[in-house]
């Protein structure tokens, strides 16, 4: 990433403040660490957090955050999303259970390589009803024609 930015004469730029744009009919939301460190892992609770709209369907992309990060994000209620892109490669975390309930996912996808542990995180979300894809069993598509969703694994 750094090097093709370099490639591309591009400077970097750390986003301290919320950020909204549109791309091709769908808008973007980037939420960005509201702190610029944390007391643990301080890499992964520094994740932006990204929601996209396109028409009346809503993803939600969580990268790495861990609980401080996702404790921030949940205090803002942002509503309910139909996709979430889970984070921490589907780990558990205690705070999962209150970003699902806040989220209300109909599809979740864990992108957690074959060996890690997802049990307890897959079972939340099928208790909430959330049909679950994780990426060791192959690519996930999902599509959006602007009301419903679709999703197809390869």
């Amino acid at each position: 990433y750094v090097s093709a930015l370099k490639d591309a004469g591009i400077t970097a730029q750390t986003v301290r403040s919320g950020v909204s744009f549109s791309v091709g009919g769908a808008s973007f939301y980037i939420d960005p660490p509201h702190q610029t460190s944390y007391a643990s892992n301080s890499s992964n609770n520094s994740s932006l957090i990204i929601e996209m709209t396109y028409g009346s369907t809503r993803f939600l992309f969580a990268g790495d955050a861990m609980t401080e990060r996702l404790e921030e994000y949940l205090q803002e209620d942002r509503g309910t999303f139909q996709f979430l892109k889970v984070p921490s490669h589907g780990r558990w975390q205690d705070c999962l259970e209150d970003l699902f309930a806040a989220v209300q996912p109909q599809i979740a996808v864990l992108t957690a390589a074959a060996k890690e542990d997802t049990e307890e995180t897959t079972s939340s979300l099928e208790k909430m009803r959330a049909s679950v894809y994780q990426t060791s069993s192959g690519t996930v598509h999902v599509t959006s024609d602007g009301t419903t969703l679709s999703v197809s694994q390869e």
